[in-house]
């Protein structure tokens, strides 16, 4: 699930991306237009225009090899979910951003303890290795036996009897150092895995929440300013004050900001999959951000 759902955000990031380089290429196709224009007036230079041309070529080139890598996610996406000969055109729905993390770091260790599958495995074998622990230091009677004996000297007599082994060389010792040293293996086992456990909870969240702010800087802070750095330059390009050049730069750092949203987007995406699977699955997560401190 955790690989349909990674395949998944590879679309929808690649798609996104696919939108702003076809943005991109409009906002050149205008610019070229103006450019051109502004040629023929006598106003403007034949530089402008050539440089609008080979940037207009290389965003072509650029946006055919995107398309190219959505359309084979689309297939690893069709594979993944059982139909590798499928049209794979199906629409996907939009990235979303995902919920705020409320609860505390301990809350998210305390549910992978909890749920974490491995874990749960050691756990029962320990369970297992501490019974054959017990059982061990009774194994010095085995073939023991007892029953109802009747003899007969003169008159009938009955009485009880008992059998046992006399452990002259087995003393059972050896097999109880065994089952204990089994079971001393698996407490150990299962101190490393806890161990695991917390450090790959606490990694998995800080990453999250680490996109998670930066993604929040890219969208509250960067890209506005970026769109009005372009705004700005675009008018003083129409009012004829700055030529193609600069307008091309602010252009180009606009969709770098657009793209590195879209690549952090991705990112957020990834390490929620991660924090996911660290508590133990999609059901402990949302039990887990539905927590709240007053809760026993």
């Amino acid at each position: 699930m955790a690989g349909i759902e990674q395949r998944y955000s590879e679309v929808q990031a690649l798609e996104a991306l696919v939108v702003v380089l076809e943005q991109r290429l409009t906002v050149l196709d205008r610019l070229r237009e103006v450019a051109q224009a502004r040629l023929d007036f006598g106003q403007g230079t034949r530089h402008d225009v050539t440089a609008l041309d080979a940037e207009r070529m290389l965003l072509g080139v650029e946006l055919d090899l995107r398309r190219r890598e959505l359309r084979v996610a689309r297939f690893a996406l069709s594979r993944a979910i059982g139909e590798p000969s499928g049209s794979a055109t199906w629409t996907l729905d939009p990235w979303s951003p995902f919920e705020p993390i409320p609860a505390t770091e301990q809350a998210w260790i305390d549910a992978a303890l909890e749920h974490r599958p491995e874990l749960l495995a050691i756990e029962w074998e320990l369970r297992a290795r501490e019974d054959e622990e017990a059982l061990a230091g009774g194994r010095a009677l085995d073939g023991a036996s007892a029953g109802v004996e009747a003899e007969r000297d003169g008159e009938w007599s009955l009485g009880p009897s008992i059998s046992t082994p006399l452990p002259l060389f087995d003393t059972g010792q050896a097999r109880r150092e065994r089952a204990r040293a089994l079971t001393s293996e698996q407490r150990h086992r299962l101190t490393q895995a806890r161990r695991g456990v917390v450090e790959d909870v606490r990694s998995a969240l800080e990453t999250f929440v680490g996109a998670q702010e930066s993604l929040e800087r890219i969208v509250d802070d960067l890209i506005p300013l970026q769109e009005r750095r372009r705004a700005e330059i675009a008018e003083a390009f129409q009012l004829g004050l700055v030529d193609a050049t600069a307008l091309l730069f602010a252009d180009q750092a606009l969709q770098q900001s657009q793209a590195r949203r879209i690549d952090v987007s991705r990112a957020v995406t990834s390490a929620h999959i991660r924090l996911q699977r660290s508590v133990g699955g999609p059901s402990v997560l949302r039990s887990v951000l539905t927590w709240t401190p007053q809760q026993p």
